[in-house]
């Protein structure tokens, strides 16, 4: 009896761990197609897209995750997502050009109402083929 309480007592101290899920996705390019061969990170983990642009990742802590996409011209883009520590989460990738997201801020800046203040445009890479950082439709991972 007084081993049972013991143990019980014990575990009362071991620190809790979050538990290992899973990930899977597709990754996309600016034209909603697979990107094959696209090294994903997450963490200490490291895969490749397959033909689809299908990946996933397993035993991932549970929790908020950054995500890597490395493409073979070593642009990246990182995006996050949400582990559940049951299951599978779903996290679909879709990568965005430099030339996109320039003439998205510019639009933006110049269809702003005169009264609006003054926004700053963030400072995007030279060449037009580079993929840049961007989070799209974050609320449905």
């Amino acid at each position: 009896m007084r081993t049972a309480i013991l143990s019980a007592v014990a575990l009362l101290f071991v620190p809790a761990v979050a538990q290992a899920g899973d990930l899977s996705g597709k990754v996309f390019d600016a034209t909603a197609l697979p990107v094959a061969g696209a090294t994903v990170l997450v963490g200490d983990h490291q895969v490749q897209t397959l033909a689809d642009g299908s990946y996933s990742v397993s035993g991932l802590p549970a929790g908020e995750q950054e995500i890597a996409v490395k493409l073979a011209d070593g642009a990246v883009q990182t995006v996050r997502a949400q582990i559940s520590d049951t299951g599978t989460s779903r996290r679909n990738i879709f990568l965005v050009s430099a030339a996109a997201m320039r003439g998205a801020a510019q639009f933006a800046h110049e269809s702003a109402p005169a009264s609006a203040p003054a926004i700053e445009l963030p400072q995007l890479p030279a060449n037009e083929g580079a993929v840049v950082a961007w989070r799209w439709r974050d609320g449905d991972a």
